[in-house]
């Protein structure tokens, strides 16, 4: 068995770094070649020695390499980080036919789809119920390292929030900013810090003294952030995994997450951890006053099994899947 995984192996998205993740594991062959030309011959080469081609990630060739995987009769597996249709539509991100194209021949012809949390795979089968039988999914893997080197400091900054994302469409964000406004118009102190890319065509967040937009910063300032606030708050329509969620929680952030979001999958959480609708702003105002006054970071993050979710083991199971995959055995159990 020879493994390929083809995708982004480079960059800092959130499909790359997965990717650099899960490549740790020698027996998953991955291109890291810089150079285009050299890079898609590459391809061609692994496609064809490789018996499990997996696409994790979408780009302007992502067709012809399904086409061809296909025609050589190789086992494809789809690793799913969103559902980049909807996600195009949702946002606004004008993505070009040819690289919507590549996703829906992807779903199409390969044999099995496995997006990266139980949650989302729910999710996306609601969508493309039609996909239902070739779906299972293989939940994100966590780095352990992130909770030994930060400081989970106790002085924190009581009132303080933090949200990620910008202000795309999907993860509501106004909603945020306007539940902390409403709190302090009517007497309750705190403030929010937006971080992430700022789309002009998405929702308008207008700054106030009570909510920052940051746009992007580097990891260490974001954990940096993390570590003196209160609260961290993700009020996403659809998030495939959410691994800002652990983040938040390994810098000692209590968490309020939409009900919608994948990482819930592996979180015991209560009911006023849980943003119920994304749109309803009594529910979040009431809800980030409630976990700025209640801890629930040592709570949840108790009930994460971090053993298993390490990289390593999720490479494992990834590497279980395509074996059972090609020997045509039942992979249901392996999660």
């Amino acid at each position: 068995m020879r493994i390929f995984l083809y995708g982004d192996c480079s960059s800092n998205t959130g499909p790359a770094n997965v990717n650099k993740a899960l490549i740790s594991n020698k027996k998953i062959i991955a291109n890291r070649n810089s150079n285009k030309f050299i890079r898609q011959f590459s391809n061609l080469y692994n496609i064809f020695l490789s018996s499990t081609i997996v696409f994790s990630g979408i780009d302007r060739l992502t067709s012809f390499y399904v086409n061809l995987s296909k025609l050589l009769n190789k086992k494809i597996i789809y690793l799913m980080h969103g559902y980049v249709t909807f996600e195009n539509e949702y946002n606004k991100l004008n993505l070009s036919n040819q690289f919507l194209a590549g996703e829906e021949t992807l779903m199409k012809k390969c044999d099995l789809i496995l997006p990266v949390s139980e949650n989302f795979s729910k999710w996306f089968i609601e969508k493309r119920p039609e996909f239902k039988w070739k779906m299972h999914f293989l939940t994100n893997g966590i780095d352990a390292n992130i909770a030994s080197s930060r400081k989970r400091t106790k002085r924190k900054n009581n009132h303080e929030l933090v949200a990620t994302g910008g202000n795309r469409n999907l993860k509501n964000n106004k909603m945020i900013a306007n539940a902390v406004e409403s709190l302090n118009a009517n007497g309750y102190k705190c403030s929010l810090k937006i971080y992430g890319r700022f789309y002009s065509n998405n929702e308008k967040i207008e700054e106030s003294k009570s909510v920052k937009l940051k746009g992007m910063v580097s990891q260490e300032e974001l954990y940096n952030q993390l570590e003196n606030s209160k609260l961290y708050v993700l009020n996403t329509t659809g998030e495939s995994f959410s691994l800002s969620v652990i983040e938040a929680l390994m810098c000692g952030c209590n968490v309020l997450i939409s009900k919608n979001a994948g990482v819930c999958s592996i979180l015991t959480l209560s009911e006023n951890d849980i943003i119920y609708d994304y749109s309803n702003l009594d529910e979040i105002s009431n809800k980030i006053k409630y976990n700025l006054e209640n801890d629930n970071n040592e709570r949840i993050l108790k009930s994460l099994d971090i053993e298993h979710y390490l990289w390593n083991n999720v490479s494992i199971r990834l590497i279980n899947i395509c074996e059972c995959l090609e020997n045509n055995r039942d992979y249901k159990n392996i999660r």
